[in-house]
């Protein structure tokens, strides 16, 4: 009889650690997405992009622009592209979120020599339909990500 008793509750205990780490993951999912909105790294967010343009080596490599809700290809040739796919990049850009925050220090670690930003092989310039323009510089990679200046 109590070896009964004692199956019962150990069966108990785990039904309620069992229900208790699911709700805690479950209430946690949410927090994950506040954070990435609390470190957008474009606030306010643009509703949407008419250009954008990336650069390798201070040398245009390509560039699109969005006419009625249209993407074209304008450099190295003016042709039309999937629409679809030049959206997908116009989101991501938009929808970029930021690690860590932090001023360039002079020398050391976080330096601009350091992180690559002072002289980026990487840069992406990109307009909203407001007609703000924002610069994305693009330093050396990390283990968690890419050092990048605004």
């Amino acid at each position: 009889m109590n070896f009964r008793l004692t199956l019962a509750l150990v069966i108990v205990l785990l039904l309620v650690l069992s229900g208790y780490i699911a709700f805690q993951r479950w209430g946690n999912a949410g927090k994950k997405e506040d954070v990435g909105a609390a470190n957008a790294l474009i606030k306010p967010k643009p509703e949407s992009l008419v250009t954008i343009t990336y650069k390798e080596d201070n040398a245009d490599r390509i560039a699109f622009a969005k006419k009625s809700n249209t993407w074209t290809m304008t450099y190295p040739l003016a042709a039309a592209v999937e629409t679809w796919s030049v959206d997908r990049i116009a989101d991501t850009l938009t929808g970029l979120t930021f690690k860590e925050k932090f001023d360039p220090e002079p020398t050391g670690i976080r330096s601009a020599q350091t992180t690559g930003t002072a002289s980026p092989g990487h840069v992406i310039t990109f307009t909203d339909d407001k007609g703000k323009q924002y610069t994305l510089a693009l330093g050396n990679q990390t283990v968690g990500g890419i050092y990048a200046t605004l």
